[in-house]
């Protein structure tokens, strides 16, 4: 439905469940938007996706799902790759072309991985007025789903919560209050660019609540995963000054990334991944190493 600066409706669309336009009365015109999904192209009839276009003329997606972990043995409308919502799109909407493992997915699949995410809005932020509700939004629908949605890709599920609490920075030097132990702490802030460190076994990234690159998360997650951030390797990037270690290790994980979302569409003898995948391992060894440890009483 679009309206005028008036509030009157200039035009209302209205879709059959799978994306066939059913009525359009009105005069303002355009290419519309169903289920979430990019302007629909006119000249193939396709809707785009971050992962694959969906043809409105068969009701399926034109390329397989590219999560092979969204198959699950216990859900036979999860087995058709090219389905569109599990078959139900009167309840259903899939807007990015690949789902996120649920934590109902991860309890009923033994060889899932669960890693614990809190999320701080920084109350610092906007000079001390603290993130707006739209930038909080922002976050949410686009950093932290494609977050849960790109690792859905090796069986990860993301186990999200929120604290209070903020970012301090004087004299070059960062704070930070409302960190949870045995979790991955991401702030969102406008204080700083995005980054990821792994002081003691309290792992935190930063993510810039103004960034319109919404792999920023995913991207920090994946050198809190990889142990970028840990021991050696995160001492030595810390004191290269050619900074070759951390340009390396952004190509390694962007790789791994790109290979985890293609998974389906390669042939051969490592097409079963994600058990395969580096994230898949060593997400569980990331979360076992911020575990806090407590001494028996």
């Amino acid at each position: 439905m679009v309206t005028d600066q008036t509030g009157a409706v200039v035009q209302d669309t209205t879709y059959y469940p799978w994306g066939q336009l059913w009525q359009s009365p009105g005069s303002f015109g355009g290419n519309w938007n169903f289920a979430a999904f990019g302007v629909l192209e006119p000249t193939t009839n396709l809707y785009p996706t971050p992962t694959r276009r969906y043809s409105v003329s068969y009701s399926r997606w034109l390329s397989p799902d590219p999560l092979m972990a969204s198959a699950k043995v216990w859900d036979p409308q999860t087995w058709n790759r090219y389905g569109y919502a599990r078959s139900n799109p009167l309840a259903l909407i899939d807007p990015t072309g690949m789902d996120e493992v649920t934590s109902a997915d991860c309890a009923k699949d033994s060889r899932c991985v669960t890693v614990r995410v809190n999320v701080i809005f920084d109350k610092n932020a906007n000079n001390g007025q603290g993130l707006t509700e739209q930038q909080k939004a922002d976050f949410e629908k686009k950093q932290l789903q494609n977050a849960k949605d790109e690792y859905g890709d090796a069986n990860i599920h993301l186990d999200v919560t929120y604290t209070a609490g903020g970012l301090s920075v004087a004299n070059g030097r960062m704070s930070a209050t409302g960190l949870q132990a045995g979790a991955l702490n991401v702030i969102v802030t406008d204080q700083a660019d995005a980054m990821s460190v792994m002081p003691g076994k309290v792992a935190v990234s930063l993510v810039n609540a103004n960034s319109t690159d919404q792999g920023d998360l995913a991207h920090e997650m994946a050198h809190q995963f990889m142990g970028d951030t840990q021991g050696v390797t995160a001492w030595a990037g810390a004191h290269d000054p050619t900074r070759f270690l951390n340009a390396a290790f952004d190509v390694a994980n962007d790789a791994e990334r790109a290979w985890m979302r293609t998974l389906d569409s390669r042939a051969g003898p490592f097409s079963y991944y994600p058990l395969a995948s580096a994230f898949h391992h060593n997400a569980a060894v990331f979360q076992k190493s911020i575990q806090p440890t407590t001494k028996p009483q």
